[in-house]
């Protein structure tokens, strides 16, 4: 699984779950409330779904890592006043759980970004590790990162976009689909048909993706319109079959 929406497909069969900080969290909460945030953001309860994504494994390296350090950083930079208090619990996770988080921070882009990342690097041999490449960088934000880098950056854009409901990933990721081309080369290819299909199911899935979608597809150039105009329609006859989410 490569993309927020895989990984999260499966776990939304159920009705509306509402979470709550006064009850442990099962992964379905945990998958719907971050899937949702943007519609009704609750930060309040950002420090109960970074307990449930640490025991869950979402914050170890793997296919969830891009999502979820998109989503911490949309979370981080929308709420940049509570930045000091996360930290305190960041401090307490592991140093592969910690590298995902501090990268989070260091997307949300924020002036302090590059100060809190480097102190969390502090003392943390394996935090060091990890993130030593970024001690040359400039923080940037999650839509700045160049898409050649892989399929795990357009996941962080949809896991951005889910903590924020902004356009700018989601164009960002349709800016892809021009890869399509065969003179493009495999590795464009494989990213631009990944973009292609995540839109589709994040069409589906949100209301707010298929009407970008369909709006790009009236001023895009050609090629991208084309890939839009069917994504638009395959997730409308998706939609008209098994109803919208919410």
């Amino acid at each position: 699984m490569t993309l927020l929406a895989l990984a999260l497909s499966g776990l939304f069969a159920c009705g509306t779950m509402q979470a709550s900080a006064s009850e442990p969290w099962s992964n379905e909460t945990l998958s719907r409330w971050i899937t949702y945030y943007y519609l009704k953001p609750n930060p309040e309860l950002f420090d109960d779904a970074m307990r449930t994504m640490t025991s869950a494994g979402w914050l170890e390296e793997g296919s969830s890592t891009g999502p979820m350090l998109g989503f911490i950083a949309g979370v981080v930079r929308s709420n940049p006043g509570k930045l000091k208090v996360w930290m305190e619990e960041f401090e307490k996770l592991d140093d592969q759980k910690l590298s995902t988080v501090a990268l989070g921070i260091w997307y949300a882009a924020l002036p302090e970004s590059r100060k809190a990342v480097f102190s969390m690097m502090e003392g943390r041999t394996g935090v060091n590790e990890r993130l030593n490449f970024l001690q040359s960088g400039t923080p940037l934000k999650i839509t700045e990162i160049p898409l050649e880098q892989g399929s795990w950056v357009l996941d962080a854009n949809w896991g951005y976009f889910m903590a924020t409901g902004e356009r700018e990933p989601v164009l960002r990721i349709i800016s892809a689909l021009s890869w399509l081309d065969e003179g493009e080369g495999a590795h464009r290819i494989l990213v631009g048909g990944a973009a292609r299909w995540s839109l589709m199911s994040n069409a589906v899935q949100h209301k707010k993706v298929l009407e970008i979608c369909e709006s790009q597809a009236a001023v895009q150039p050609e090629d991208i319109a084309k890939e839009l105009r069917e994504i638009v329609t395959a997730a409308k006859d998706e939609l008209a079959k098994n109803g919208p989410g919410p």
